[in-house]
C-alpha cells in the first residue's frame, strides 16, 4: 500500500507512472505503490471474506471430514 492520498498531485500521479514505464522497459513488473482509499480496502476486505467463506463451503461439501 502507498502513503496519503493527500500527497496525490498530478506531478505526483505522472511521476509515478514513469517510474512504472521505465521499471517495465527495463523488464520489471512491479509498480510504484499507490494509496488506497479507505473504500477500496474496505471493498478488498469484504471481496477476501467472501472467497474465503464460499471456499470453506466448497470444502465442507466436499470433504466434510477435513472440516
Amino acid at each position: 500500500m502507498g502513503g496519503s492520498l493527500v500527497g496525490q498531485t498530478p506531478v505526483v500521479v505522472v511521476l509515478q507512472d514513469i517510474f512504472d514505464l521505465i521499471v517495465s522497459a527495463l523488464g520489471g513488473d512491479e509498480r510504484y505503490p499507490r494509496p488506497v482509499t479507505a473504500v477500496a480496502a474496505e471493498v478488498e476486505r469484504v471481496r477476501e471474506e467472501r472467497t474465503l467463506a464460499a471456499a470453506h463451503d466448497v470444502i465442507a461439501a466436499m470433504t466434510p471430514w477435513a472440516m
